[in-house]
Formats: C-alpha cells, sequence, structure tokens
C-alpha cells in the first residue's frame, strides 16, 4: 500500500495532534502551578503539548488545503497521486540533496555529542552556545555575524526564562563561568 505524500504529511501532522492532547491532559493531571503560584510539573508539558497540538492542526489544514488546491479539477484521488516517482532527485528548497541532507544529520549528531560532553566542563550555557555556533556556522553556512547574534540572543533566552525566571539551576560546569 502506498501513500501520496499530502496523505502521509497529514496523517503524522494528525498523530502529532494526538500527542500534544495527550501531553496537555498529562499536564493538566499534574497541575499548572503550586500552592504558593510557583510553576508546578504539569506546566511545561501541557504548554508544550498545546504548541504542538495547535502547530500539528495548523499542519492539518494547510495540508488539506494545498493537497485539493493540487489535485486538477475532475481528477480522481489515487492512492499514488502526488508521489515523488518522476525519477528527479529529491531536492529541498534549499537546494540539499537527501544525501547531503544526510550527511548534515549525522555531522549536527556528532556536534551535539561533544556539546553534551563539555557540559560537565564548561557548563551549559557555553556547551549550548558552541553547539549553536558550530551548527549555524559549519553545517548551515550562516554568516559570523549573525550566527553569533543568534547565539548570544539564544543563551540570553535560556538564562533569563530557566536561570532567572523559573529558577532552574543551570550547570556551571568545572569552570564555573556561566
Amino acid at each position: 500500500m502506498t501513500f501520496s505524500r499530502d496523505t502521509a504529511r497529514i496523517a503524522f501532522s494528525a498523530v502529532l495532534a494526538v500527542v500534544g492532547a495527550a501531553a496537555v491532559v498529562g499536564g493538566l493531571g499534574y497541575g499548572l502551578t503550586n500552592d504558593d503560584g510557583t510553576v508546578h510539573t504539569g506546566f511545561l508539558p501541557a504548554v508544550a503539548g498545546g504548541a504542538v497540538l495547535a502547530l500539528a492542526l495548523v499542519d492539518v489544514a494547510q495540508s488539506v488545503r494545498s493537497a485539493r488546491r493540487a489535485m486538477p479539477p475532475g481528477e480522481p484521488t489515487s492512492a499514488g497521486a502526488g508521489d515523488a516517482g518522476s525519477g528527479a532527485e529529491d531536492v529541498d528548497v534549499l537546494g540539499r540533496t537527501a544525501s547531503r541532507r544526510n550527511r548534515m544529520l549525522i555531522v549536527v549528531l556528532g556536534i551535539v555529542l561533544g556539546a553534551v560532553l563539555l557540559v560537565p566542563l564548561i557548563g551549559f550555557l557555553l556547551s549550548m552556545g558552541a553547539l549553536m555556533l558550530a551548527i549555524t556556522l559549519g553545517v548551515e553556512r550562516m554568516r559570523v555575524r549573525s550566527s553569533i547574534l543568534v547565539v548570544v540572543i539564544a543563551i540570553a533566552v535560556v538564562w533569563l526564562v530557566f536561570g532567572q525566571l523559573l529558577g532552574v539551576p543551570l550547570p556551571t560546569g568545572l569552570l564555573g563561568l556561566i
């Protein structure tokens, strides 16, 4: 049995919507806040699940609309419609082939492993910054100035939200920097 790309995308997004709804229900079951008004264990799953649910539903709606527009009037809805079997190589919107994307994935996984190994030494924030800088410069080939700006903003947001707003202690590593 084969499915068109649109059908597979709609089904996948629908499954994500169900997973998001389950996370919302689970988070609400734990409770969103403590008696003193601080964030409780169910807050993050409920918010993240709500975001996944909303984005998945938007993707389902857009995919359905796109699939209907792509189908000429009077054309039967066969299971093979829209398949990428035309012989053209699978190239994404940025011009990367499937093999290039696979190599990029392997490089990113190696960078993530390196960043995880660096956390005990230099701390979470610096390790996350190094990870993001390596990916933006080495994998995505962004400009240096743009990469540094993205990294600085991301580190500041993570520090502000988790370190200050939520009071989550972030690992500082052996060097005890930030």
